[in-house]
């Protein structure tokens, strides 16, 4: 049975994700100079948690007032403006439905059509992996669902993951690296999501890796390419050759993710 302490302590251990903070802040009807303390507060603390491995909780906001209380000594004004900063954070998160970031609007209401099916949807979305990484493992956690026929997935066992690869490579003749990805799929749906160990089940018949003769533009070309666009075109063609980013990557690409200083020094 529970108790209330131990209830107590959950309520102060669970984290939040709260990633639109700062704009819900600038709507609040605070002064522009309160507004400004409670953003620095919620850096500092968020800083924090970074630099400590730490997850946004009640419990860590604590150690964090108590470390900044001792080691800087602030006034007793600073001290409770800090204080007040968090408990606007937690309060507003609590409240708050966060955005699921690079999700559609209506995939966010998928919440898939099975009990495991939700439950690894739900998982991937508490760790925040990247919407693409979302389909993929759905993906292919329904082919393996279907070979599996009647048996429920999460009673599948490392002979039924090694049975499902091994079909791909010999069946199906797919890439080396389309395994790969049913295999990380397969591993997360049962480790992470359902909690069974798999055993070792790495004998299974490898797909036959394809010799590819890579095509890539030359010097001259890349610069002609170049001279043909403008403006953001230009921008995001040259900054993916520069930096080897994919499309989907260079689509989510903030300001806030380029070293500007570094860049103009260079």
């Amino acid at each position: 049975m529970r108790t209330r302490s131990n209830m107590k302590k959950d309520k102060l251990d669970q984290p939040v994700w709260y990633p639109e903070w700062g704009t819900l802040l600038q709507h609040e009807a605070f002064s522009p100079a309160q507004r400004e303390q409670y953003r620095q507060a919620v850096v500092c603390y968020l800083r924090y948690c970074k630099q400590m491995g730490q997850r946004a909780t009640v419990a860590s906001a604590r150690q964090f007032v108590e470390q900044w209380n001792r080691e800087e000594n602030p006034s007793a004004s600073e001290l409770a403006t800090t204080k007040s900063a968090l408990n606007w954070f937690f309060q507003t998160a609590r409240r708050h439905k966060p955005l699921l970031r690079g999700v559609p609007p209506l995939a966010q209401k998928d919440s898939g059509k099975t009990d495991w099916e939700r439950r690894l949807n739900r998982r991937v979305r508490t760790l925040h992996y990247q919407w693409r990484t979302e389909q993929t493992y759905r993906g292919w956690s329904w082919r393996f669902a279907k070979f599996l026929k009647d048996k429920p997935v999460e009673s599948a066992t490392g002979d039924d993951v090694r049975a499902f690869l091994s079909g791909l490579a010999t069946e199906y003749r797919l890439s080396v690296l389309s395994q790969n990805r049913a295999l990380n799929a397969l591993v997360f749906l049962l480790r992470e999501v359902f909690a069974k160990e798999l055993g070792d089940f790495s004998n299974f018949t490898r797909a036959h890796k394809r010799l590819h003769i890579p095509v890539v533009l030359t010097r001259e070309e890349c610069q002609r390419l170049f001279a043909a666009l403008d403006g953001t075109m230009r921008l995001m063609a040259e900054l993916m050759h520069s930096s080897g980013l994919r499309l989907t990557e260079l689509l989510g690409l903030r300001v806030k993710d380029v070293d500007l200083a570094s860049t103009a020094s260079s």
